[in-house]
């Protein structure tokens, strides 16, 4: 910000009626007034240039008086006969003087020359008033508080800026009084203070801020200079005062920080996260909030590519596209990493940030999701498994209610026809209804024990419980055994191939089950001759098979089989009713055991099921 100390002074330099310059430490013109380049014959714009290379004749008395004045000294004559800069004799009265900088180092020099024609030694006394008049008008109407003060820190001139800040008070009552005078003040202490500390060191105080209290409760900024002022013989003789009234900057700069202030605390303390990147993709600015969702510093995140922090790039990729193609983008779901490379949901609102048709770079708000996805995804995996649920109870009741009930109501009407003809009937017919009745019932336990096994099992109430099998062959053979009465009513001959001794390690319910079942399903379909049940020992594992003769199965219905969406059931060659549910047992079962199942068959031509359990 510029000094506003300097503008009007510069105006002073400019219209002063003497020749005047202001030159920097490296003597190259500041400010020049009019006279001196009349004077000396110079362009009106000598700003910028070099004062020993526009005098080339200067003498080194000159520069020797620079040099003292670049180092803090004052030099003046009040008049004398010598070589002027120009290189031509004259009579002159003049003054060198530095002028300081914000921190009181020198910034510069300025140069005053009075001359004189022929022998005369002083300007007519006329034409010095009509000077002094001059200056002291452009003194008098500066909007800046001018004031010169003695030794004892008493004011004895003062300008009209002054005499209007002093309120209500004249000029006469301000002159030969100090500050703690005019308004006794802390602040006027201090002032008086300073001044004591210039007038004894000789040092300038450039534009120190300051606040004064008046006894009317007004509180006033001030940017205040005091500068020496000093005799011929370099004695300080007084001071020079000039303050500026910045109540307005402070009180807007106030205002600032209080906003700045306001919206730092919710910077810092906004749930959501803010961030800021540039064109390139580099965050440079983000929240505070970072540290509480992904363990990150600020200062590990500003400076990195934003794609650091994306878990996955196809992400980032989908984000920037929807960016460019609409400018923003709202609740744009993405997969963050934490600084332990964790995956976390974030909901992102952002939007590009264009300067002259330019992208410069993009921000936006970044909020966690991730209990809520969570909390979704639970809600999904339990109404997925109500719907289970559901069709497992659906299933259960449309056996119970059909598969069931067919088989057993079947029996009972044997039963009651026998039993309503048992005084006529002859042994023959008794022996057939018992022996459809001993079919029937057959049927309905093999239902109701996979009923209650698949129920246990949708429900997750049915343990595996693995053991040390030492003879499968007898476990198969004990299975198949209770099934010959079913197969011997169809004229089929059950096999078994199974080596003696043969060990495995696996749940004994369950590897009967599955037997039961699959040698079950191939008595449904094969009419006459062998079911053959086999165990081949692999390197890695037991390889079962049961290989039937039967009407066999399409590729169509081969391929959907042991699909869990796949509901295929259809009647035995004695119309024999499945349910799907042995089929279904038998997958879970063998997948419990580590195992595979399969089927391999041909339409017309017979059915094997393989499966394999781990050794």
């Amino acid at each position: 910000m510029a000094n506003p100390i300097f503008d009007p002074v510069y105006q002073i330099i400019a219209n002063a009626p003497y020749a005047v310059a202001l030159l920097d430490k490296q003597l190259h013109y500041v400010a020049a007034s009019d006279k001196w380049i009349n004077d000396f014959r110079l362009d009106q714009d000598i700003k910028g240039q070099s004062h020993l290379k526009l005098f080339p004749n200067i003498t080194p008395y000159w520069k020797a008086l620079y040099d003292k004045a670049l180092l803090g000294e004052r030099s003046k004559s009040d008049g004398e006969y010598l070589t002027s800069i120009n290189g031509l004799p004259e009579y002159l009265k003049w003054e060198i003087q530095p002028y300081f900088n914000e921190s009181g180092r020198v910034n510069g020099l300025i140069i005053y020359l009075e001359t004189t024609t022929g022998t005369k030694k002083r300007i007519s006394s006329n034409l010095a008033n009509e000077e002094r008049h001059l200056l002291s008008a452009l003194i008098d109407n500066l909007p800046i508080n001018i004031y010169i003060k003695d030794l004892k820190s008493r004011k004895i001139r003062v300008n009209r800026s002054e005499i209007n800040y002093m309120e209500g008070l004249t000029e006469a009552e301000i002159l030969g009084k100090t500050d703690y005078e005019l308004f006794p003040s802390a602040t006027a202490a201090n002032s008086i203070k300073e001044d004591q500390e210039v007038l004894r060191t000789g040092i300038a105080m450039i534009s120190t801020e300051s606040v004064d209290h008046k006894p009317n409760g007004k509180v006033t900024y001030l940017l205040t200079s005091k500068i020496p002022l000093k005799n011929s013989k370099n004695e300080v003789i007084g001071l020079l005062g000039i303050s500026y009234d910045i109540t307005h900057l402070k009180l807007a700069e106030q205002a600032l920080a209080r906003s700045e202030e306001k919206y730092r605390k919710i910077f810092e303390n906004i749930q959501d996260i803010y961030y800021r990147t540039d064109h390139a993709g580099i965050v440079t600015e983000i929240s505070p909030s970072v540290e509480k969702y992904y363990n990150y510093k600020r200062k590990e995140i500003i400076g990195s590519p934003v794609t650091d922090f994306y878990y996955y790039q196809s992400d980032r990729d989908n984000i920037v596209h929807a960016l460019r193609t609409n400018q923003s983008v709202i609740d744009f779901e993405v997969k963050l990493k934490t600084k332990n490379n964790a995956m976390v949901y974030a909901s992102v609102n952002a939007r590009l940030i264009i300067e002259n048709n330019l992208i410069v770079g993009s921000e936006g708000s970044i909020r966690d999701i991730t209990t809520r996805k969570v909390q979704e995804n639970q809600l999904t995996e339990l109404n997925t498994e109500l719907k289970a649920l559901n069709n497992h109870k659906e299933k259960l009741l449309s056996v119970i209610g059909h598969d069931l009930r067919n088989p057993i109501a079947a029996s009972l009407k044997l039963a009651e026809l026998a039993l309503m003809d048992i005084d006529e009937a002859s042994k023959e017919e008794l022996i057939e209804y018992l022996s459809k009745m001993e079919v029937g019932l057959q049927n309905a336990n093999e239902l109701l024990e996979n009923l209650l096994q698949w129920a246990k099992n949708q429900f997750n109430s049915l343990n595996f419980n693995p053991v040390l099998i030492d003879d499968l062959h007898q476990l198969i053979y004990n299975c198949i055994k209770r099934l010959w009465p079913m197969a011997d009513a169809k004229h089929i001959e059950l096999i078994e191939k199974v080596p003696a001794g043969l060990k495995i390690y696996g749940d004994k319910d369950m590897l009967d089950a599955i037997i039961r079942n699959l040698v079950s399903n191939a008595i449904k379909f094969t009419t006459g001759g062998k079911i053959i049940v086999k165990v081949e020992e692999r390197p890695y594992d037991l390889l079962f098979s049961v290989q039937d003769h039967g009407v066999g199965m399409s590729q169509d219905v081969v391929s959907q089989l042991f699909n869990r969406s796949f509901n295929h059931t259809t009647y035995g060659t004695s119309g024999e009713k499945g349910t799907g549910l042995g089929l279904e047992l038998c997958r879970d079962f063998v997948e419990k055991h580590q195992g595979k199942i399969w089927v391999e068959s041909e339409l017309g031509a017979g059915t094997t099921f393989y499966f394999s359990t781990p050794i």
